[in-house]
């Protein structure tokens, strides 16, 4: 059965990749709910959680001829989901911090301490990757994040050019989008939890 199982979408995957748009209508009739789901759960706001999964799709179709190297459909488009949900949080910057919404989520949830656990291991990511910024960027970064500075406010508080500020918040973010995503296991393991309940 689970051969079967993966052959149907070994399959799926194949048509898709050849153009198909009926295997493309079935595999989003199948996964959009729990995309929905996910991207609700964490971004709170209905019409955001619509374009997020509408862009995980688009995203897959643009991309169709690379599906004869994907080995997971359902793997590939939680990725696709995470990616997109972290790039919805992060833009709606400093008022919406991404811990204090997960907490909210989470609490709304009720987990158990297992998921809390999974909680704190990804906000320890987070952090991990935060200390791991050189100091200019570090600095950068949290006061436009934490104390939702500007970033001329931020040039005038570290003596920089607007423009060098800018720089540094874009790699910061960048490694920090690059870390998590090397560290994903956490957030997966979260989306996963939460597409389940």
């Amino acid at each position: 059965m689970r051969k079967s199982c993966c052959q149907s979408e070994s399959d799926l995957l194949l048509k898709i990749s050849k153009g198909d748009e009926d295997a493309f209508n079935k595999a989003v009739d199948t996964y959009a709910p729990m995309i929905y789901a996910t991207a609700l759960a964490y971004i709170k706001i209905v019409e955001s959680a619509e374009d997020t999964t509408q862009e995980v799709f688009y995203k897959v179709w643009k991309n169709r001829e690379k599906l004869t190297e994907v080995e997971s459909l359902k793997d590939y488009l939680f990725i696709i989901t995470r990616n997109e949900v972290l790039s919805s949080l992060r833009k709606k910057g400093p008022s919406y911090p991404l811990g204090e919404h997960l907490d909210g989520t989470l609490k709304e949830k009720s987990l158990c301490p297992g998921d809390t656990l999974s909680l704190r291991q990804l906000q320890q990511t987070l952090q991990r990757a935060v200390t791991m910024l050189p100091p200019q960027q570090k600095q950068a970064y949290l006061l436009s994040r934490e104390e939702g500075l500007q970033h001329n406010e931020i040039a005038q508080k570290m003596n920089l050019s607007r423009n060098t500020v800018k720089n540094h918040i874009i790699a910061a973010l960048n490694f920090i989008r690059q870390y998590v995503q090397d560290n994903a296991d956490v957030v997966f393991l979260l989306m996963a939890f939460l597409m389940i309940f």
